[in-house]
């Protein structure tokens, strides 16, 4: 993803914006925007200016605040980052659950003609063969170690009581031809479920439709994948230790990576998505194969709809990176929780042999543009609301630190603020949502005792993540993790 650091403007702002200490705002200020009120601001910011005229930027955000009675502590020293465009866009976009084509399409790339099976567990043959073993053990002819370590010399009896019980139900085949149309389910809406054999591989199927919960799209090479969590089995090589990675050598060119995983987007016929993250791993397979893992975005008139993951620096010296700001949490003490709507995410991982895993999660419809080049606030109003908003959003510590009986003290470094693009909702709409800017305030958080003697309570790592985002046109207060 192309950005720049923007060192545009000269004007430099009044010290008395980002300096000086700050008494605690009222917790009870509002922090969220109705959809119908975005997109009510949406539809009133176009602008024809340039964008970057509108911003008034300083050469970096600077500044230092203290609040939560004094428990709470924010340094800013940061780079500035905007998108490599003109002009700002704001669209609009409802879900869009997999249609029998989707799923066809899907289908006819991965699996091609090949048939879909379900397995059966373990045939009549088989467990006739299980059976017998048992049989064999009973006669005192092997050990029960040879069958089964699971169990005890005591237990034969009701194991052969088992066996026998399954033999007469068990099915002749191991497997059973489904249907490549959607079927119900109890575990969601509807579904399409399998594998198939296609050469010399077997390729795991799942496509499912939830409106409760998520729609979700997974293909996966066995051996590379857990066929019944639809999880990649693969450890991201910059999450290792140094003594962990030794020994570990990437083949492939990430370059090449993304050329492949480009090249099945536009196979898919999947329009508008850009590689927003590409990382390095190690499959746990039989020859610990090397590869990339590639994450794919939409973007609207060249602006990525960018995601914000959650980077934690362990005592141990490792860098643990967690999705971060999916907008499918709940509020909280919100008693309804009617629904999930994450946003959009595309995942494709790549090894020597090609594509061995793909998810695609909550599909939007084709994004349909309300403003070409939005009217948005300036940056030193956006800087206000960070000063103000980041103790609001935050004032649960004071709580916290009343519940513990002890003080923690937290210190946040912003090094980077980012002007991207968002989904955001109406807290009970989970089908229909607004792109909108955003500036996302980005910092190293620490936290530590002001009594040494309670150290043993408190996490060691430090945190980089999102700890402000605000609404680049109205300067309302967004929670990423809630997508409104």
């Amino acid at each position: 993803m192309k950005r720049k650091i923007s060192f545009l403007m000269a004007a430099v702002m009044a010290v008395s914006m980002f300096t000086g200490c700050q008494k605690s705002p009222d917790p009870n200020t509002a922090l969220e925007l109705p959809l119908d009120s975005a997109v009510e601001a949406v539809q009133t910011a176009s602008t024809g200016s340039s964008f970057e005229d509108q911003l008034n930027l300083p050469n970096r955000f600077t500044g230092e605040w203290t609040g939560l009675d004094g428990c709470f502590h924010v340094t800013a020293d940061a780079d500035i980052a905007l998108p490599d465009l003109d002009a700002i866009p704001t669209a609009t976009v409802t879900r869009k659950p997999f249609s029998q084509e989707d799923a066809n399409k899907l289908l006819d790339y991965f699996i091609q003609d090949n048939t879909l099976y379900r397995s059966l567990g373990m045939n009549k043959q088989e467990a006739q063969e299980r059976l017998e073993k048992y049989y064999a053990v009973q006669r005192g002819e092997i050990p029960i170690t040879d069958v089964t370590t699971d169990h005890t010399i005591d237990e034969l009896p009701d194991l052969i009581a088992r066996w026998e019980a399954y033999v007469k139900t068990a099915p002749e085949n191991s497997e059973v031809v489904v249907s490549r149309e959607f079927q119900s389910h109890d575990f969601c809406d509807e579904w399409i479920y399998g594998y198939a054999y296609v050469g010399d591989k077997t390729v795991h199927v799942r496509i499912e439709n939830d409106a409760d919960l998520s729609d979700a799209a997974y293909f996966y090479v066995a051996g590379y994948g857990d066929p019944s969590s639809s999880n990649i089995d693969a450890y991201y090589i910059d999450e290792m230790t140094e003594d962990e990675r030794s020994g570990i050598t990437v083949q492939m060119d990430e370059n090449e990576a993304k050329q492949i995983g480009d090249s099945l987007m536009k196979d898919l016929g999947i329009e508008n998505v850009v590689c927003d993250v590409s990382r390095p791993v190690v499959y746990f397979n039989a020859e610990n194969e090397t590869g990339y893992a590639l994450e794919y975005v939409r973007q609207v008139n060249g602006f990525p709809i960018s995601r914000c993951d959650i980077y934690d620096f362990t005592a141990d010296g490792r860098t643990l990176i967690y999705n971060g700001g999916e907008g499918a949490s709940y509020p909280a003490n919100d008693p309804a929780r009617n629904g999930l709507w994450a946003y959009e995410k595309i995942t494709v991982y790549v090894a020597e042999e090609g594509v061995v895993y793909f998810r695609w999660r909550n599909p939007y419809s084709v994004p349909v543009i309300q403003t070409e080049n939005t009217q948005l606030m300036s940056f030193q109003d956006i800087s206000d609301i960070f000063a103000k908003m980041i103790f609001v959003k935050n004032h649960f510590w004071l709580e916290a630190n009343e519940e513990n009986g002890f003080v923690l003290n937290h210190n946040v470094n912003v090094d980077r603020v980012e002007l991207n693009l968002m989904r955001i909702r109406d807290k009970n709409n989970y089908s229909e949502g607004t792109l909108v800017p955003v500036w996302d305030f980005w910092a190293k958080t620490s936290v530590f005792p002001e009594d040494e003697s309670n150290s043993n309570y408190v996490d060691a790592s430090t945190y980089y993540e999102v700890v402000l985002t605000i609404n680049a046109i109205d300067g309302t207060v967004i929670e990423r993790e809630l997508g409104f």
